[in-house]
C-alpha cells in the first residue's frame, strides 16, 4: 500500500510539472510565433520597397 501510494504521489507530482510546463511551452511558442510574424512583415515591407525603388531606377527615377 505504501508503494501504490508513493507511486500516486509521484504520478501527481508529474502532472503538476508538466502542467507548468505546457503552459510555460504554450506561453513561449506564442512569443515565438508573435517574433516570426513580426520578422515576416518586415522581410516582405523591405521586399516591396526594394521592388518600388527597383521599379522607380529601371524607370529613371530617384
Amino acid at each position: 500500500m505504501s508503494v501504490f501510494s508513493i507511486c500516486l504521489l509521484v504520478l501527481a507530482i508529474m502532472l503538476v510539472f508538466m502542467g507548468i510546463f505546457f503552459s510555460a511551452y504554450q506561453k513561449t511558442v506564442n512569443y515565438i510565433r508573435n517574433i516570426l510574424i513580426s520578422v515576416f512583415n518586415i522581410i516582405v515591407s523591405l521586399v516591396f520597397l526594394f521592388f518600388s525603388s527597383g521599379i522607380d531606377f529601371l524607370s529613371g527615377g530617384v
